[in-house]
């Protein structure tokens, strides 16, 4: 079961990261198992919660018991899994680079994840900013209910957007083509003034 709240989302980054390596399917990881192989992996995943969250251990322990496992995993086996994984890295080259190949994998996700954010916050911004400064009361009722209904019915923002573009882009050219005739007709009477 993948979450897509803001507290779990990196979790679920380096869950998906580790499933996707192994072949195995999102419910692997989290199974109420010892098995040396599943054991493994989890070890791999705390490990990586702890450097890429600020998470505490208990609502890193916690995402195993919302995955699926019959109980959260409490904060003493994810240290003991953890500082495994460290000590494996620091005597084994090979499972260092694995680890490494993990790390970098997750660290583009995440920094993707980031830049989403920001992106979004930056247009979240910008709409603020335009419409706090707004006076007039009917634009302002007209911008909300135009708002809630496309918030109802992003699937058609696209084609909305694609419109919205194509009329005044069809608008800008017709001004500029008005503009352009203008500015030849006053010369056209210029020409003709000096002819005479």
């Amino acid at each position: 079961m993948k979450t897509k709240t803001d507290k779990y989302q990196v979790l679920d980054i380096i869950s998906e990261v580790i499933e996707k390596k192994h072949k195995v399917d999102d419910q692997y990881i989290f199974q109420d198992t010892r098995k040396r192989e599943v054991c493994d992996l989890r070890k791999v995943f705390f490990y990586l919660a702890t450097r890429f969250t600020n998470l505490p251990l208990q609502d890193i322990g916690n995402y195993s018991k919302h995955r699926g496992r019959g109980s959260a995993h409490n904060h003493a086996t994810i240290i003991y899994s953890s500082k495994l994984v460290k000590d494996w890295i620091s005597i084994d080259k090979e499972y260092k680079e694995y680890i490494g190949e993990i790390e970098n994998e997750v660290k583009y996700f995440v920094d993707y994840e980031q830049y989403r954010y920001d992106e979004s916050n930056k247009y979240k911004k910008k709409i603020a900013k335009k419409i706090y400064h707004e006076e007039d009361i009917v634009f302002l009722t007209k911008y909300s209910e135009i708002t809630e209904k496309l918030y109802k019915n992003r699937e058609f923002i696209d084609n909305l957007a694609d419109t919205i573009n194509e009329l005044i882009t069809n608008k800008e050219e017709n001004n500029e083509r008005v503009y352009q005739a203008s500015q030849e007709d006053s010369r056209l009477g210029m020409v003709q003034g000096l002819q005479y």
